[in-house]
Parts: structure tokens; sequence; C-alpha cells
């Protein structure tokens, strides 16, 4: 939704990119995805679709799994970015968890 006169968010940023499954963690932390240990994460949507800024938002209990996730998001994953009602590429905010 709009405010500071960039036209409003006509369209949401989209994952074009593939989501992270367990195999992408590391071995050890498996057990604990699989047990619905998994931070949620909240980040910014650059205007070029790369995430920066993640921040964990619940944490799974493990600060390293926390930190990797983090990770992951910030080095795999590419949007679509968000668009205003003009058009332009806009930043925009976006969470995830990851699934078991």
């Amino acid at each position: 939704p709009g405010g500071g006169g960039d036209g409003g968010i006509a369209s949401r940023a989209r994952l074009i990119s593939p989501s992270l499954r367990s195999r992408d963690f590391p071995s050890a932390f498996r057990p604990l995805l699989a047990q619905g240990r998994s931070p949620f994460v909240m980040f910014t949507v650059l205007p070029n679709g790369r995430v920066s800024n993640c921040k964990v938002y619940q944490s799974s209990g493990n600060p390293e799994l926390d930190t990797i996730t983090c990770s992951l998001v910030t080095s795999r994953f590419v949007y679509r970015p968000a668009y205003n009602r003009r058009g332009e590429a806009v930043p925009s905010q976006m969470a995830y968890r990851q699934a078991n």
C-alpha cells in the first residue's frame, strides 16, 4: 500500500529462483528443520530483485541455523521486484519461513 508519493505498490515482489530445500542446509541442521524448528526471517527485496538486510524475526532457537538461513536467503533468492503504479521497481519488505 502506498504513501510517500510514489504511487503505491501496484505489484508485489515474487520469488523467481527456487525456494530453499532442507538439503541446502548443512546436514547437522536438517533434523532441526524436520522438527519444525526454522526461523522466520524478514528482508528487503531491492529494485534489482536481490535480497538485503535479512533479519531474524522469530528465532529457531539455534543461532547458527538462524544465521545460515539468512545467509542462504540473501545469496540464493532472486525476485521479480515490486513495482509502483508508475511502473518503477521499488524496494519491498518480505518474510520467509523454511518449510520442513
